[in-house]
């Protein structure tokens, strides 16, 4: 038996920064994602990706490991936030 439908994507989820403009090279960040009522979503409903010149754990620490950009998604519910 399959059954499919429509993805149903959750608008309401947003990433929030508390990261300043530039972040130096072995510092770090504590990143969270928020529901549409502005409250943190568990850490065990994210998964943390990173490209660029960093890492992340998956608590949403991101860490600058060289100079250069950092490109951070977060994949929440189905819904994947960059």
């Amino acid at each position: 038996i399959v059954i499919s439908g429509p993805k149903i994507i959750d608008e309401e989820l947003r990433l929030k920064w508390n990261l300043p403009k530039t972040l130096s090279v072995g510092k770090s960040a504590e990143l969270t994602v928020q529901d549409g009522n502005g409250k943190d979503v568990a850490n065990a409903e994210v998964i943390w990706a990173v490209d660029g010149k960093g890492w992340i754990d998956q608590g949403g620490k991101v860490t600058a490991s060289a100079p250069g950009p950092i490109r951070v998604k977060a994949v929440v519910r189905g819904t994947i936030l960059e």
